[in-house]
């Protein structure tokens, strides 16, 4: 009884993977598209910078912010890829959970004692659609905290890549002067 869903725990561990090559692949989609791109003369605020008032230090310091695929995304477009990537890893995932909870929530003398036995009961009883059960409460309840985690971290690596090259001009700057 105590081990009793440990296989497909094991395996729904699998969803974060999953979570994860797809955010990454749609922050990467958002960064490379025209749209979201800024271009290299672009401010903090997406307003083009002036070339007569801001120094040539400043518009190198926005260009290297934005290139290389590393650039920062409107908190709008990192909800959308956060959603994106959660809904496909749950449903990619969907089917183990249910088995899962299944196994280690039902009676211990019910059709749910084995992997097995407990897809097969599931297939027969409820058909495609019982693999999928709870699967919108649960992204309901899943992806405000999923979008607040992603938001904070796309801005706290936004954050320290800023500081990390803000040190590293000013080691530049320091072994100029010497």
């Amino acid at each position: 009884g105590f081990y009793r869903g440990l296989t497909p725990g094991i395996f729904s561990s699998i969803q974060g993977g999953v979570q994860f090559l797809v955010y990454e692949e749609c922050r990467h989609l958002a960064l490379t598209s025209s749209y979201w791109r800024r271009s290299e003369d672009d401010d903090d605020d997406g307003k083009k910078a002036n070339r007569h008032t801001d120094s040539e230090s400043e518009r190198k310091r926005k260009k290297r912010r934005h290139n290389k695929g590393h650039g920062y995304l409107p908190v709008p477009v990192t909800m959308a890829c956060t959603v994106a990537s959660k809904t496909v890893a749950m449903i990619a995932t969907s089917p183990i959970e249910v088995v899962k909870v299944r196994m280690r929530h039902v009676g211990a003398g019910s059709e749910y004692t084995t992997v097995l036995n407990s897809i097969k009961t599931i297939w027969l009883r409820e058909g495609l659609a019982g693999f999928y059960k709870g699967l919108g409460t649960n992204l309901i309840r899943l992806l405000p905290a999923q979008c607040t985690t992603f938001v904070v971290y796309e801005r706290v690596k936004e954050w320290v890549l800023q500081s990390q090259r803000y040190d590293d001009d000013a080691s530049a700057v320091r072994a100029v002067r010497r």
